[in-house]
């Protein structure tokens, strides 16, 4: 088994696409060692359906190994999907307490 040192950087690879007419995309492709190992995944990955008409949908970040990212939960709100659209759509939003509404309860509320 292979031992990793504290505070390690990995590489984190996502396909993001960001749509006027409907929700976004965002794929988690993967984790990789190296920022090569992440550039040679895209490389692989740019023919694909999809990925082949948008390339510049990737992204690489560095994460330190061990931390965790997101620390805060998330509410659900709806928003109309289009005016002669009587239904709603349901998106999640952080749940940072100044995002809620007065007589919203925040997520850790009862």
């Amino acid at each position: 088994m292979k031992v990793i040192a504290e505070n390690k950087i990995v590489f984190d690879l996502w396909f993001e696409r960001a749509y006027s007419y409907r929700a976004e995309t965002e794929l988690h492709i993967g984790v990789y060692e190296t920022k090569a190992d992440a550039k040679a995944a895209i490389k692989r990955l740019k023919t694909k359906p999809g990925f082949c008409e948008f390339p510049e949908g990737f992204s690489i970040y560095e994460r330190k190994l061990g931390m965790t990212g997101w620390q805060y939960g998330f509410i659900t709100k709806f928003e109309p999907r289009i005016a002669a659209d009587y239904r709603s759509v349901p998106f999640d939003l952080p749940a940072f307490e100044e995002f809620l509404a007065p007589d919203e309860p925040a997520a850790n509320d009862p």
